[in-house]
């Protein structure tokens, strides 16, 4: 009997009663969704400014390692070696800062990064000074790479704390394995460095043979970390890479330092150090490019997806309040 308001409704109220539970159900169900979307979609669009402002630090990065090493070679022969080259690289590293501050001009970063940032262009406001002192003698090898090392330590830090940022699982381990990369490829610019202040002398400066075993050391406990996040597509080029010429004779170079022989390092040619090293750094170079654009390419995809499904959740709830209406 008090079900006979239910028989008593007309066929439509009845209709509805049967359909508006499931519903209003499906309608909150689908705003969850769309606000899950919706944030997933907005965290993937912070975690691609990330992985684009990694890509310019590690590009910046790249023309001060070079910088660095011709600035050490220049200093360690007093002004004999890179005489010539030194304009010219410092011209590629302010290119490649301008674009670094255009970026940051551009892009609103969490303000995680604030502290970073600052201290990183505080740095940066220092180059121009370091470069004169440099052209005249005015500092030590191991205070001119201290500088820059400094430098890039503090731009490499913002590319870690991207990392930790990153939201998305998936990208996060392939940031993670290109954070480890650069970490190696900038102990190898150090390295390149202290040798080329080091090849033409008759032994190492006080200290700078034991910071020369730690670089090659560091390299490869990097290289470990990175070949255990990396996929197999990466570890195949870093293990075609290792084959080219210019990282065999790398290693027979290192194989010289460390036995410190005055004849050997005296008679060995600074620039010819500097070369091959750097034919090996641009090797690494170019994986890290390879790198770089396939974490651009992944997030940027996995944010358009997220997107897209956030639309397509919208669209069907849309859909159905015209169907009920």
């Amino acid at each position: 009997m008090k079900w006979q308001w239910i028989e008593n409704l007309p066929l439509k109220h009845k209709f509805l009663l049967v359909i508006l539970p499931p519903f209003i159900a499906a309608t909150l169900f689908g705003i969850l969704l769309f606000s899950d979307r919706l944030s997933l979609a907005d965290g993937l669009e912070e975690v691609l400014d990330l992985s684009e402002l990694a890509v310019v630090n590690s590009a910046l990065v790249h023309e001060l390692q070079k910088e660095r090493g011709m600035s050490a070679g220049y200093l360690g022969s007093k002004g004999k070696s890179f005489a010539d080259k030194l304009p010219g690289q410092r011209q590629l590293t302010d290119k490649q800062l301008q674009q670094f501050n255009d970026f940051l001009n551009n892009h609103q970063l969490p303000a995680d990064f604030a502290t970073d940032l600052t201290k990183a262009r505080n740095s940066i406001a220092r180059l121009q000074d370091i470069r004169n002192l440099v052209d005249r003698q005015g500092i030590s090898v191991a205070e001119e790479v201290a500088f820059y090392t400094e430098l890039n330590k503090l731009l490499l830090s913002i590319v870690d704390l991207s990392v930790q940022k990153g939201g998305d699982q998936q990208i996060a381990i392939k940031a993670a394995a290109f954070s480890a990369f650069l970490q190696m490829k900038e102990r190898a610019g150090i390295e390149r460095a202290v040798l080329s202040s080091t090849f033409g002398q008759s032994e190492f400066k006080p200290g700078v043979y034991r910071k020369f075993i730690t670089l090659v050391s560091e390299q490869n406990a990097y290289q470990e970390r990175f070949v255990a996040l990396a996929d197999e597509t990466a570890r195949k080029d870093l293990q075609a890479l290792q084959t080219q010429a210019a990282v065999a004779e790398v290693a027979r170079l290192r194989e010289l330092a460390f036995g410190q022989k005055a004849e050997d390092l005296k008679s060995q040619s600074p620039e010819i150090w500097f070369n091959q090293s750097t034919v090996r750094i641009n090797l690494l170079h170019e994986l890290e490019q390879k790198l770089s654009n396939k974490l651009l390419a992944e997030t940027l995809n996995k944010q358009q997806n997220a997107t897209n499904q956030t639309w397509i959740v919208l669209g069907v709830m849309v859909f159905g309040l015209i169907i009920v209406s």
